[in-house]
């Protein structure tokens, strides 16, 4: 995660190196087995999570969320930075040499806890996270689904600037997203072609249906 004065960026460095990697494959070998050769070889958690989180990017008071689907639907929404009714309660504890304190909120439909830190600062933390007079350092949510644990912190020696870099993003709303991610889940080879504008098909009899798991959801 990087923070700035004004603004901040959560995402992947596993991704970022997975998005690299895959250009430079794109770049050199025209052979499309290779491509998907390639692809196959770093699915799932080795190529890290697509997501990445804006704060007060384009303007002050705004979210933009950006994820990908399917390996090559990039998507991207705005919305206004949420607002959190975090709980103080009792429990401290000391992470990467900083001691914490708890917070206990509901969002979007799950629980989180988390752990804060007033010897830093700053209103923000991991994912859309923040609302907190400190730092998170760590979260969690009841469901053991999904959780953050700072593991270090390093200032930068040079200025630097977070921004956001438009490439061809399809533009989306946080409900149309959601509903897209759980068409996704439930039927991977007709959501696919209805992207690619190729229409609808009879979907492999192999394929499995998923729910999604979804960080937060929007009624």
């Amino acid at each position: 995660m990087d923070i700035g004065r004004h603004s901040s960026r959560f995402y992947s460095q596993r991704f970022e190196q997975f998005l690299h990697q895959r250009d430079s494959v794109k770049s050199v070998n025209t052979d499309p087995m290779s491509y998907l050769q390639f692809l196959a070889n770093t699915f799932g958690s080795k190529k890290g999570r697509e997501y990445e989180v804006y704060k007060h990017i384009p303007q002050r008071g705004t979210l933009t969320y950006t994820d990908v689907v399917h390996n090559d639907f990039s998507f991207c929404y705005e919305e206004s930075i949420p607002t959190f009714s975090w709980e103080l309660a009792e429990g401290d504890t000391i992470i990467i040499g900083y001691p914490c304190h708890k917070a206990v909120c509901q969002f979007r439909g799950r629980t989180w806890t988390a752990w804060y830190s007033l010897d830093l600062p700053f209103d923000n933390g991991p994912w859309k996270l923040g609302g907190l007079p400190g730092l998170i350092l760590a979260a969690s949510e009841s469901r053991h689904e999904f959780s953050f644990v700072a593991t270090g912190i390093e200032q930068m020696r040079q200025t630097a600037t977070i921004c956001f870099y438009h490439k061809r993003y399809l533009r989306s709303t946080p409900a149309k997203f959601q509903r897209l991610l759980e068409d996704y889940w439930k039927d991977q080879w007709n959501t696919t072609n209805r992207l690619q504008g190729s229409g609808y098909s009879e979907s492999p009899k192999a394929q499995r249906s998923f729910n999604a798991c979804l960080m937060d959801k929007y009624e």
